[in-house]
């Protein structure tokens, strides 16, 4: 635990810099919108409205879509950029998400179209061969060398698929070429070589170093990943028409135009697409000198991938106003090759975050295992000794540790404190901490020092306490939400063990704020991944019978995770002092958002900066008591 100390630490007022989630053990990084312009218009607005209906994320239905395109084609149909530069429409895509995020509604919304193709089309023996079970790479290339257009491998459970693949029957490691070489098939003077397989899978964030496993000899670079926010909520009584017949007859067009290996329906680019594509190649270029490993391995793909995406999208266009006068698609347009490089960025962001977590450095698993003892202890401030000897355990010397603590500083989640001895001698370092490391609830205390430190903000050595994962058993069930500072963990016992007499009204002076006496709550949400009872201690404001509660988490660029739990399952159960009622949590919006945000800022000003602090709109939640 960091040391106490007596010299007084020059704070820096300035405001924190934006850092990268992805380093932090919770949640998913931010991450970009799915663009959905970038897709033809008639197909931007089925997309749409099948994710409504769907009730999931647009980015998982346009995975689910291009999908289809690439089953019906395989290497049946080329894009073709020069004489000797040809790209197959093959695409292997992931689905990043935890459970009931939307993934397996998302794929079904395209599994009944793409059934009734291959019903349609399998007396001609064209069509996609879609495998949707668990199968072995032996029989995958079986099934994709019957078709023309090979095979796509559908694979909705987030279970180890991919590695699987990596994995002969009894588990060992296989030669992975004959895998590797049906992504961009090689043709030579006697005719195709490996057959074509498209692949959309799921994986679990949350175990995506499993998923992902062995992975790195290849497989993962090939990927198109996507890890959207889960859907909003949208009424199923405006659900939009159903135009699923009109997704299977402009699949049957495309699949009616594939033709095979041998002579496949080659689509060029036209000028202003090759001007295009040579721009996005100029800056793939420079992208690839700032990196290495499977994220530079996941870039050398983008000169192809972008071609393919691409080609997608010119025939989606083609299908959905296919005429006897275009028999076929004609070319690939500049506007589409640069929609494709939108949808490139896009998934170049989402790659990077999975692969992130998937395959971390040395250096970010060290950073991580810092980060992730500054959010157990609550420190404020650190110093080098704090992380040599107990955050690294001294597995690092001096120097090293040094080195760690630097990165951090340039990731934006340290700062350097001077600390004026009393006497003579040299300024002692020390680091100051990120809000949003400790996060945590309590107003997401992003701000805030534990009460029992000094005025200035410096950390107190913690007295050893209850464990931060078990909550006193006059709470039924319920545990303490994982990690939280153990200042926190001590006023939530505090306030279960005396049955809200103690803690009800904290008092704190926040800086560049006055003494403050706020009222605090325990909030009991239902885990939305382990289905576990879980006790957030929060300041909260009153609206007629009702809580206010703020889902700030000190302005972080995501929601905290007891916001996330509710949104799953809005029963929760509140403590305030001595009254434990069962509520409802609902979101506010519009006019009544405004007026409880107006009273929050009140009970709570920091409120104000945190808002100023993310682009977010920090969520104004009522708990509304159950008669």
């Amino acid at each position: 635990m960091p040391d106490t100390f007596e010299p007084i630490a020059v704070k820096n007022q300035d405001p924190w810099p934006e850092t990268d989630p992805s380093l932090l053990e919770e949640g998913r990084p931010a991450l970009p919108d799915f663009p959905l312009q970038a897709l033809p218009p008639w197909w931007r607005a089925w997309v749409g409205e099948t994710a409504h209906g769907a009730g999931a994320p647009v980015d998982y239905i346009a995975q689910a879509l291009l999908a289809s395109v690439a089953g019906v084609c395989g290497a049946g149909v080329l894009a073709r950029v020069t004489e000797t530069w040809h790209e197959p429409m093959i695409l292997w895509q992931a689905l990043v998400g935890g459970p009931s995020n939307g993934k397996t509604p998302a794929l079904e919304a395209l599994r009944r179209p793409l059934a009734a193709v291959e019903k349609t089309l399998a007396p001609e023996k064209r069509g996609p061969a879609v495998i949707d079970h668990d199968t072995g790479l032996p029989a995958l290339l079986a099934a994709a060398r019957k078709r023309p257009s090979g095979a796509l491998l559908w694979r909705d459970e987030p279970a180890a698929w991919l590695a699987a693949l990596g994995c002969n029957g009894r588990g060992e490691p296989r030669q992975l070429s004959a895998l590797l070489d049906t992504w961009s098939p090689l043709r030579t003077a006697l005719g195709p070589g490996s057959p074509a397989i498209s692949i959309i899978g799921c994986l679990d964030p949350a175990r995506l170093d499993a998923a992902l496993s062995g992975s790195d000899d290849g497989r993962a670079a090939r990927f198109l990943y996507a890890w959207p926010q889960p859907a909003p909520y949208r009424s199923f009584l405006e659900l939009p028409p159903c135009r699923e017949s009109e997704a299977v007859n402009a699949l049957q067009r495309i699949a009616r135009i594939a033709g095979d290996p041998d002579r496949p329906l080659a689509v060029a680019l036209d000028d202003q697409a090759l001007r295009q594509l040579d721009g996005h190649l100029a800056r793939l270029h420079g992208a690839l000198q700032r990196c290495d490993g499977v994220e530079a391995a996941w870039l050398g793909k983008g000169r192809g991938t972008v071609v393919r995406l691409a080609l997608a999208l010119a025939l989606l266009d083609w299908a959905a106003n296919a005429s006897a006068t275009v028999p076929q698609p004609r070319a690939v347009t500049g506007e589409q090759l640069s929609a494709a490089c939108r949808l490139w960025d896009y998934f170049r962001a989402h790659a990077r975050a999975v692969l992130t977590r998937a395959f971390p450095s040395d250096g970010e698993r060290l950073m991580r295992k810092v980060l992730g003892w500054i959010h157990t202890c609550g420190a404020a401030q650190i110093s080098r000794e704090d992380v040599r000897r107990d955050a690294l355990a001294q597995a690092l010397n001096a120097h090293q540790s040094l080195q760690v603590i630097g990165s951090l500083e340039r990731a934006g989640f340290l700062r350097k404190v001077v600390v004026q001895p009393d006497g003579a001698g040299r300024p002692a370092l020390r680091w100051e901490v990120n809000p949003v490391v400790i996060g945590g609830s309590l107003a997401e205390i992003a701000e805030i020092p534990p009460p029992d430190a000094g005025g200035d903000g410096r950390p107190c050595r913690a007295i050893a306490g209850p464990s931060p994962q078990t909550a006193k058993e006059t709470d039924m069930e319920a545990k303490l939400a994982p990690k939280m500072p153990q200042w926190m963990v001590d006023h939530a016992n505090k306030y279960l063990s005396s049955g809200g007499k103690e803690g009800h009204i904290y008092k704190i002076k926040p800086p560049g704020y006055g003494d403050l006496e706020v009222p605090a709550l325990l909030l009991t949400t239902t885990g939305r991944k382990s289905g576990e009872k879980f006790i957030f201690p929060l300041f909260y404001g009153k609206t007629g019978d009702s809580y206010l509660i703020i889902a700030s988490k000190g302005g972080a660029p995501e929601h905290p995770g007891w916001y996330k739990n509710i949104l799953g399952n809005n029963e929760v159960e509140v403590q305030a002092g001595t009254k434990k009622v069962k509520a409802r949590a609902r979101t506010a919006t519009g006019a009544e958002r405004a007026k409880l945000w107006e009273q929050a800022v009140k009970f709570w000003p920091p409120y104000t900066d945190y808002q100023k602090k993310t682009d977010r709109e920090i969520p104004v939640v009522v708990l509304d008591p159950i008669q």
